[in-house]
């Protein structure tokens, strides 16, 4: 017979920060957003490093789609050279650079030397 503790699933340790919620004598019943919020402040639950670079590279994305650019002749476009601001790392972890400089201006793709 085993003497190591079983791991309780994810789900069990949820319902476990439900009623850590519950015996703080926070208010009950509650909006699902108040116990995650009083979770993660007090310590209970934390997220992944995974889902934290995924919400910031949607955000960045987001951000990067909306910054807009006019050339020196007075047109307007999207500016879409983020990819040569923005080191990386090779396979042999390396720093490199993706060696990329554009402008979308009016539809076309323009090299922005």
């Amino acid at each position: 017979m085993s003497t190591v503790p079983k791991r309780k699933t994810y789900k069990e340790a949820m319902l476990d920060i439900r009623d850590k919620y519950r015996q703080a004598g926070m208010r009950w019943p509650a909006l699902v957003r108040d116990i995650a919020t009083w979770a993660i402040n007090e310590g209970l639950w934390e997220a992944p490093v995974e889902l934290a670079i995924t919400k910031c590279t949607q955000d960045m994305a987001r951000a990067l789609k909306e910054e807009h650019h006019t050339d020196l002749q007075g047109r307007k476009g999207v500016r879409t050279n983020v990819a040569a601001l923005l080191p990386y790392l090779d396979e042999d972890e390396n720093e490199k650079q993706i060696n990329i400089n554009r402008v979308w201006v009016n539809g076309n793709n323009k090299r922005n030397c």
